[in-house]
C-alpha cells in the first residue's frame, strides 16, 4: 500500500483531500500528452511573439483598434502565466508520467542536453564566420545591437560592467523563458518519432 493510498484510506477531510489528490494525479497522468501540447503551443506563441517584438521584427500590436484585438490580448495575458507554470510543473515532476511518457521524456532530455552542448559552439562558429574580425569593429557592431532597441542603454553610461550585466540579465531572462518550451518541443519531437 502506497503512502497516497494510506492517506486516502483515512476518513473525514483528510481522506477527501487524499482522494481528490489521487484523482487529480490520475487525470493528469491520463491526459499528460494533451496538457503538454496545449501548454507548449500557448507558450510557443507567446514567447515567439514576444521575442519577435523585442527585436522589432514584429511591430507592436495596437490592441485598442478593435474589440477582437482586445479580446485576444486579454486571452493571451490570462493564459500566458498559468500555461508556463503548468508546463514547468509537468516537465519537472515524473509522478505525472506513465512508463511510455517517461521513456520519451528521457530521450527528450538527452536530445536537450546535446542541444545545450552543441548550440553555443555552432552559434559561435556562425558569429566568427559572418562578423568582422577586428575587435574594434566587433565592439562597434555588437554593443548597439546587443539589446533590443527599446532596451538600449543610456549613452553616457561609462561603466562597461553595467552594459555587460544588463546584457547578461536580458539574455538569462530570455533563456529561462524559452528553455521549458524548448524541452517540451524535444519531448513532442521524440513522441512523434516513436509514433512513426
Amino acid at each position: 500500500m502506497q503512502a497516497s493510498d494510506q492517506i486516502a484510506s483515512f476518513g473525514g477531510p483528510v481522506g477527501w483531500i487524499g482522494n481528490g489528490l489521487i484523482k487529480t494525479r490520475n487525470a493528469i497522468r491520463r491526459n499528460y500528452n494533451l496538457l503538454i501540447d496545449i501548454c507548449f503551443w500557448i507558450q510557443f506563441y507567446v514567447q515567439g511573439k514576444a521575442l519577435l517584438q523585442d527585436f522589432r521584427i514584429l511591430p507592436e500590436p495596437l490592441y485598442s483598434q478593435s474589440d477582437f484585438g482586445q479580446f485576444l490580448y486579454r486571452l493571451q495575458l490570462t493564459l500566458e502565466y498559468p500555461s508556463g507554470w503548468i508546463l514547468i510543473f509537468l516537465l519537472a515532476f515524473s509522478s505525472f508520467r506513465d512508463e511510455f511518457c517517461e521513456r520519451i521524456w528521457a530521450r527528450a532530455a538527452t536530445s536537450f542536453a546535446k542541444f545545450l552542448v552543441l548550440f553555443p559552439t555552432i552559434w559561435y562558429g556562425i558569429l566568427l564566420t559572418f562578423l568582422p574580425w577586428s575587435n574594434e569593429e566587433l565592439v562597434k557592431f555588437m554593443l548597439p545591437n546587443l539589446l533590443p532597441p527599446h532596451m538600449e542603454l543610456v549613452p553616457n553610461l561609462e561603466n562597461i560592467g553595467m552594459i555587460q550585466l544588463q546584457a547578461m540579465n536580458f539574455m538569462l531572462m530570455e533563456i529561462v523563458l524559452v528553455l521549458p518550451v524548448l524541452l517540451a518541443g524535444f519531448y513532442k519531437w521524440n513522441r512523434w518519432r516513436s509514433g512513426n
